[in-house]
């Protein structure tokens, strides 16, 4: 009798115990989930500069990027990068053009640099410094390696 009334016992025990209050890390990424799901992604232009220097893999990783949709793509790089691209027929195809910059004369780059990067009522000499490292950057054709 005794042992029919402890094995009772000890099942109103554990039955009445709550729940746990902390949730498991499966509750919890899943909550996550879908909370992202329902944030929208404010991303819909992605830069890549020195896309030249991918390799495989990055490549890969930004094709998959793109096939999500929703998001344009910009590739940047040194001459010969669409000659790369083409070696890689999946991701080539998503390509819609190509444009080759051509180097702009530093007199343009000290045009567009008054007129649009010079931060408004900002007076310092720093700035002077800065127009003239930048124009020099520009305006150096590229070095044959």
């Amino acid at each position: 009798m005794e042992s029919l009334f402890f094995q009772n016992w000890l099942m109103d025990t554990v039955e009445a115990k709550p729940k746990r209050s902390v949730p498991t890390y499966r509750e919890v990424a899943e909550e996550y989930q879908e909370k992202r799901k329902a944030i929208p992604d404010p991303t819909r232009l992605i830069l890549v500069d020195e896309g030249d220097r991918l390799k495989v893999a990055g490549l890969e990783q930004i094709r998959a990027i793109f096939d999500e949709g929703g998001i344009g793509l910009v590739l940047m790089g040194m001459p010969g990068l669409e000659k790369r691209l083409a070696r890689y027929p999946q991701l080539y195809s998503r390509i819609g053009f190509v444009h080759e910059f051509r180097a702009l004369p530093a007199e343009e780059v000290r045009s567009i640099l008054a007129q649009q990067w010079k931060p408004m009522e900002v007076s310092s000499p720093l700035i002077g410094i800065a127009e003239e490292a930048q124009t020099r950057h520009c305006c150096s054709q590229p070095q044959s390696r």
